[in-house]
């Protein structure tokens, strides 16, 4: 009896001193050690993950690099190092579930069926969808598409949610954002739907915007969330805490202003798209609820 209590506590003694030298776990406890965060940023998503002159810049950018001075601090580091690794719209899922990365921050809508594959943080933007089309194609809302050729990148919740509605319209599937408002553009295209606030960054890179214009699509709405591995609830608390502390600050308010409200590089001009109510309710009440 004497040694299976002694073996009992040998045992609970392995296990504490397990706990105490792994009191973090899973990648916290990763990033803990190696000093290092994985980040996946796009290279053409203005305004929210593009390239710029120094390397990654935009909304979401700075989002990540907020999350990532929170959870430098929930480890104990001095400084932490974020080794930028650049996704696209075919490869951001594959990076987050194979743990190539830890995080993205860039516009991947959060939805019930995604959730099966990777996990959520805090919504951080919420984006009506819209239609970008021509001033004087006499396009004004979702009843005037019938017919008509609309621009739509491939493989995303927005093209889903179109081919739903159930319109007689022909699609034109896009590899990019880049790639839909260059067929509007080129009029391969009448019409480009997206969510509202990405075709906002991408009229702005055209050297003419001006014939363009973007009109409301019916109400439909997208939780931008940052993308995370699943099943490490650890890890999303931090990254939760972090977006929670930006909103309610006012600090998500004034890097939204930055992006969408002044003039950004390299073009030099402002998209001129104000914070809407929607996500000031947001910012009062966060939350990872996901619309779909």
């Amino acid at each position: 009896m004497k040694r299976r209590t002694l073996l009992t506590f040998v045992l609970l003694g392995m296990l504490s001193s397990a706990a105490l030298a792994d009191p973090l776990g899973g990648r916290l406890q990763r990033i803990k050690d190696t000093g290092v965060l994985v980040i996946a940023h796009g290279e053409t998503g203005v305004p929210f993950s593009y390239v710029g002159k120094t390397g990654p810049v935009g909304f979401g950018v700075d989002i990540s690099r907020r999350v990532a001075d929170e959870i430098r601090r929930q480890v104990g580091l001095n400084e932490i190092r974020i080794r930028w690794n650049p996704v696209t719209l075919s490869t951001r899922f594959p990076m987050i579930v194979t743990n190539t990365v830890d995080l993205e921050c860039i516009t991947t809508t959060n939805t019930k069926a995604r959730q099966q594959l990777v996990a959520f943080s805090n919504t951080f933007h919420i984006s009506e969808e819209g239609i970008a089309t021509r001033r004087d194609s006499g396009i004004k809302d979702y009843s005037d598409l019938v017919g008509k050729r609309v621009a739509v990148v491939r493989d995303t919740s927005t093209e889903r949610a179109l081919l739903a509605r159930g319109i007689a319209l022909t699609l034109v599937p896009e590899r990019s954002h880049l790639n839909a408002v260059k067929a509007l553009n080129d009029r391969r295209a009448d019409a480009y739907v997206q969510s509202a606030s990405i075709i906002a960054g991408g009229l702005l890179g055209l050297k003419d915007p001006a014939p363009f214009h973007i009109v409301g699509s019916g109400g439909y709405k997208e939780a931008f969330g940052c993308m995370l591995p699943k099943d490490d609830a650890a890890f999303k608390k931090v990254v939760d805490q972090a977006l929670v502390s930006l909103m309610t600050s006012g600090e998500m308010e004034r890097l939204y202003n930055k992006w969408f409200m002044s003039s950004i590089p390299p073009y030099g001009r402002n998209l001129g798209f104000p914070l809407s109510e929607e996500n000031r309710k947001l910012y009062a009440a966060p939350n990872d609820i996901a619309f779909e």
